[in-house]
């Protein structure tokens, strides 16, 4: 492995990185305290998935730098997430037949500027930044882990600043898949 350099296991996506905000209780808690949610509400935890999305040209390497602009920003977290690879799209997909298209998974590191989130009220911005996206280095078809009960963690400089598992997330993966490809119903 030292003789190659491992590239993001999907190095551009052809659509954006979609992603569901606030989706552990403990997180949704800590960040509703933090000051730069704009969304804010009694209780923190959100009745249905936030979904917001990450450009494409923001993914780098697992390991690649991420660059921060402090004429840009003065405040970028980092948050170990869980990214479900879909294989087969499609449009209208129950929850019922959602693992269905699920080809695998990797996992992303959410880099955001917090303050242009807070600043701007919306998170493209503050995600969608260059390199703030790091994924990998492997990913996984959906057959390898229990997704039900697999650990999440991030470490900077060898201290472990999170730790989580999949079986505390607020909304499941057939929720979420659910909610991002199904079309809302006309009024």
């Amino acid at each position: 492995m030292s003789a190659v350099e491992l590239d993001a296991p999907i190095p551009l996506p052809k659509r954006n990185v979609f992603c569901v905000g606030k989706n552990y209780c403990d997180h949704a808690q800590e960040f509703a305290r933090s000051g730069f949610d704009s969304s804010a509400v009694a209780g923190a935890v959100p009745a249905h998935p936030i979904i917001f999305s990450k450009v494409s040209q923001s993914v780098v390497a697992c390991g690649a730098d991420v660059v921060i602009d402090p004429a840009v920003t003065q405040a970028v977290d980092y948050e170990a997430e869980l990214a479900v690879i879909v294989g087969n799209g499609g449009r209208g997909i129950r929850a019922a037949d959602a693992f269905d298209h699920v080809w695998g998974y990797t996992i992303v590191n959410d880099v955001t500027a917090r303050d242009l989130q807070g600043r701007y009220s919306q998170r493209l911005i503050g995600k969608s930044q260059d390199t703030f996206c790091p994924m990998g280095p492997f990913a996984v078809t959906r057959d390898e882990i229990d997704i039900a009960d697999t650990e999440i963690s991030c470490t900077v400089n060898g201290e472990t600043r999170q730790q989580s598992n999949t079986w505390l997330l607020i909304f499941d993966i057939l929720t979420i898949i659910e909610t991002q490809i199904r079309p809302r119903s006309p009024h």
